[in-house]
């Protein structure tokens, strides 16, 4: 027997839209939404979720990090099944990106109880504090620190003014030493299932509002350095400089020519600081950032051994020093086959065409796939367009989207799923 679609309860959907606006309004900066790890606004987000969760029954908890998770009431020994995404932005960002996931989660208790249907395992929602990892350039800063993996090194890193990952705790109240304390094991977790916009435009050019993630592209970040001599604009020849930016200027269009060349190579240089920055004084030194991404790891780590040696060429073509620092090499992942089938039933209900989606942009999921099997679903957002103020996902799709999550909840639960992991 065919099992009944699901109805979104028009309370839940509307409580979910309300909440999305009252999340992007926390922002540091008056003109755009930005919120990153440390600050008031990811504090005041936090305790809107934290009110929210009780609200709905959750029992709330907040790590040293900023990590916030609700639980559905249930044994200590039942695993539990883990939703959510992250509640930090980039700057200037869009509204849907990362909380969104977040919010589908409780959504999805909420329906459930909505609905009258009762699973039998506890389900954990967590908004994770620093994903994007823009500000210390640590991707999966929050879920890392979830599953245990947070790296002692990542303290050293420093945000645009200079303080570090560990000046940035203390600041807040936090020791480096309590990270990862009292923190439930992966083996507490059945699963791990997030909701995101697709952040492309698959699913808007097969009229899809949703589609299952198969798997996520491997991507590689560096901090790259070109250190030359400064030197006064005026008196200085052009054959006696030692001028960082020209080189820095070279191997930008080097970035770009390669990640050109390659079939579903993309490459980007998205940070620039030069120094001394000031306009009649020969550059000194570029940092910049490199992120790169590719479905195939050996095409990914070919391309990047490829842009650093073109790196060091220039340098020494250019009587300057080039620095390659590697700050992320996340291979390509897969997500569970058991799970993406399951998610492809429960999408069929709302679209028989419902697509399998790679994703090339990175998610918590890619972390927390170290130690939990990981499904995905994509959402259709307009234009393909993310990380930017005018990203929008239309409410009807985020419906679809929260109806497909319910739907795969009960067929877990009727099919006992969750025995088989």
């Amino acid at each position: 027997m065919t099992a009944p679609s699901i109805v979104i309860d028009p309370a839940v959907s509307e409580r979910l839209h309300q909440r999305i606006d009252t999340l992007a309004a926390y922002s540091e900066e008056d003109d755009c939404l930005t919120r990153t790890v440390f600050s008031e606004a990811m504090q005041s987000a936090r305790q809107s979720l934290h009110q929210w969760m009780e609200s709905a029954g959750m029992q709330v908890t907040v790590d040293p990090l900023g990590n916030i998770a609700g639980r559905t009431p249930g044994t200590t020994s039942t695993r539990r099944l883990l939703i959510g995404s992250h509640l930090d932005t980039v700057r200037n960002a869009g509204k849907y990106d990362g909380a969104l996931g977040v919010l589908l989660g409780l959504a999805c208790v909420e329906q459930l109880s909505a609905c009258g249907i009762a699973v039998p395992f506890p389900i954990e929602v967590v908004g994770f504090a620093d994903e994007e990892g823009w500000k210390y350039q640590t991707p999966y800063l929050g879920s890392s620190t979830v599953m245990g993996d947070f790296q002692p090194e990542w303290l050293a890193r420093k945000d645009e003014t200079g303080t570090t990952l560990q000046d940035a705790l203390e600041a807040s109240g936090v020791s480096a030493d309590h990270l990862g304390r009292n923190r439930d094991p992966v083996s507490a977790y059945w699963a791990y299932l997030e909701a995101h916009i697709e952040q492309g435009p698959v699913l808007e050019t097969a009229d899809c509002a949703v589609g299952v993630v198969r798997f996520i592209a491997g991507q590689t970040r560096a901090s790259v350095t070109f250190t030359g001599r400064a030197g006064h604009a005026g008196t200085t020849p052009m054959a006696l400089r030692h001028d960082a930016l020209p080189a820095a200027a070279s191997w930008i269009g080097a970035v770009e020519e390669h990640g050109r060349s390659i079939q579903n190579l993309v490459a980007t240089v998205g940070r620039l600081h030069v120094e001394p920055n000031v306009s009649n004084v020969i550059p000194a030194k570029v940092e910049l950032t490199l992120d790169l991404r590719h479905p195939d790891n050996e095409v990914r780590l070919t391309a990047v051994q490829h842009l650093h040696d073109i790196a060091i060429n220039i340098a020494n073509g250019r009587s300057i020093s080039a620095e390659w620092i590697l700050t992320q090499d996340q291979p390509a992942m897969a997500c569970d086959e058991k799970l993406c089938a399951a998610l492809q039933t429960a999408a069929s209900t709302q679209n028989p065409r419902a697509p399998m989606l790679i994703s090339g942009a990175g998610h918590d999921a890619v972390a927390v796939s170290q130690h939990l099997p990981v499904g995905m679903l994509f959402l259709r957002c307009r234009d393909g367009l993310s990380h930017h103020p005018d990203e929008y996902a239309h409410p009807s799709d985020i419906d679809s989207c929260l109806a497909v999550m319910v739907d795969f909840l009960r067929r877990s639960a009727e099919s006992r799923l969750y025995d088989e992991f």
